[in-house]
Order: C-alpha cells, then structure tokens, then sequence
C-alpha cells in the first residue's frame, strides 16, 4: 500500500466504524440520493448523488466518487459503500463508466481503461464544480486506478480507499 494511500484508509475504516456503531444511523436515512448525469467527452454517464441532509450551502465537506473497477456497474453494491460514507457526512457520487450501466456509450461492455480513467476525472470536476459539495478540494476515489490517475494529474487530490469496508454481511 502506498504511503498516500494510508491517511485516506485509516478515515474511511473510522467513518465505517462510527457509522455502524450508531444504530440508529443505518435506520434514519439522514442523506438524500439523486440520479444525475455526468458529461464525459461527449457522453453522459450515468451516477449517484449523495448528500448528507444537513448540508448547509456554504459549508466545505469532502467528496468521494466510486465506480467499480474494469466492468462492474454501481448497482453491485456501491450502494453499500455510499449510504454509509453518506450518512457519515460525505458526499458521494457513484457513476458507471462509459459503455457500461446506465452510461452512454457504444459498443456495449468495450473496456478502455485511459477512458475509464477519463470518466473518473470528470466526474471528480463535476463534483468539484457542484454547489451542493461545498469548497473543499478534497477528493476521494475507490479502485486501483488512483495511483495512476495521481501520477497523469500532479493536481489531484486523488486516494485509493479499500473495497472491503462496507462489505454486506
């Protein structure tokens, strides 16, 4: 694991922790999920938008925006992911790549991942961008692609989180 990665792993295994110790949480639904597209090179993917419920307008909070690695879709459990950094403050979005879900894109299932690395890119800007995000330049991404994502754009703010958190039992 790299070094980068560690400050950005041990948070989202406390944020998992705390969100599963508060019991109530898993019950009250206290973020709100919106179907959303994202504009990427000329295709709209399709994603999720989570924001927490007691987000102000002016107020910074870190994003983090998933997509399973190579050809899963966001249907597969991302969901689980989401709801619990969600409920612990995050905003999250959740996107399918291009040709793949419910993005656009054709020939159906083709796998390219520079593209793949493009739709992360522009559904990190679409988040930056968003009102409902708030200032924060924070940026947190899931798969094994942001090494290399961090490596194309020195900008990045990019880290890899581990899949394995928010497993269903």
């Amino acid at each position: 694991m790299e070094i980068a990665t560690k400050p950005l792993l041990s948070l989202a295994i406390r944020v998992l922790l705390l969100a599963m110790l508060n019991g109530g949480m898993a019950n009250a639904q206290q973020f709100e999920r919106r179907e959303v597209t994202i504009a990427s090179e000329g295709l709209k993917l399709a994603a999720w938008y989570y924001t927490p419920t007691n987000l102000k307008p002016d107020e910074k909070r870190a994003a983090i925006v998933m997509a399973h690695g190579f050809s899963g879709v966001k249907e597969m459990y991302l969901d689980n992911f989401a709801r619990k950094f969600a409920q612990a403050g995050f905003v999250v979005v959740v996107f399918d790549y291009r040709y793949f879900g419910g993005s656009e894109g054709e020939p159906r299932g083709q796998l390219l991942w520079p593209e793949q690395i493009q739709d992360y890119r522009n559904a990190m800007l679409r988040v930056r961008s968003s009102p409902k995000r708030g200032k924060s330049n924070r940026t947190g991404r899931t798969t094994g692609r942001s090494p290399c994502y961090a490596r194309w754009n020195q900008r990045s703010t990019a880290h890899s989180v581990t899949r394995r958190a928010a497993r269903p039992r």
